[in-house]
C-alpha cells in the first residue's frame, strides 16, 4: 500500500499527459480563425467560427504565425522550401481533422507521430480508448527507438 495513493499504470500517465496538452487549430479554408484546445476540453465536432467550415489544420499551441502561412498559401505567395514543406503538413493535417475529429489532434499530439502514421493509426478498429491510446504509446516507443537512425 502506498499511503493511499493509487498507483496508475503507464498508459493511464501516457493518456492523462496526452489529453492535458494543447493543440492550435487554425481554419485552411478562410484563414482568418485560429484558437487553441485543450484536448480533454475540445469538442468532437469543431467548426471555423467565421466560415462553418471543418478544414481545420493541427498545429503547436505556440505557433503563432501560422495564419499568416495559411493566407500566403491560399494567395499562392509561398517562397521557401520551409513553408511548402510546414503548409504540406498542414494540409495533411486538417485532411486528417476532416475525417477522424478529436481523435485525430489525439494521434498528432504524441510525439513521433506525424500525419503518414496518424493516417496508419487512425484507420485501425480499437477495441476501446485505452486500445487506441496503447497503439499510440506503441507507436512513440518505436519512433524513439528508430530515430537515432534516421539522419544517417
Amino acid at each position: 500500500v502506498y499511503d493511499g495513493l493509487k498507483s496508475i499504470s503507464i498508459l493511464d500517465f501516457f493518456k492523462r499527459k496526452i489529453m492535458e496538452s494543447e493543440v492550435r487549430l487554425v481554419c485552411l479554408n478562410c484563414g482568418k480563425w485560429s484558437t487553441v484546445f485543450k484536448l480533454n476540453e475540445m469538442p468532437e465536432e469543431v467548426r471555423c467560427p467565421v466560415c462553418s467550415a471543418k478544414l481545420l489544420g493541427i498545429t503547436h499551441p505556440k505557433d503563432y504565425e501560422v495564419k499568416k502561412l495559411v493566407k500566403k498559401a491560399k494567395s499562392h505567395r509561398l517562397v521557401d522550401e520551409h513553408e511548402i514543406k510546414k503548409w504540406r503538413v498542414l494540409s495533411e493535417t486538417a485532411e486528417l481533422f476532416l475525417v477522424y475529429g478529436r481523435k485525430a489532434a489525439i494521434a498528432l499530439k504524441v510525439r513521433g507521430i506525424g500525419p503518414e502514421t496518424a493516417r496508419r493509426l487512425l484507420a485501425r478498429m480499437y477495441i476501446d480508448e485505452n486500445d487506441f491510446f496503447r497503439h499510440l504509446l506503441e507507436a512513440q516507443r518505436q519512433w524513439i527507438k528508430s530515430r537515432k537512425y534516421w539522419n544517417n
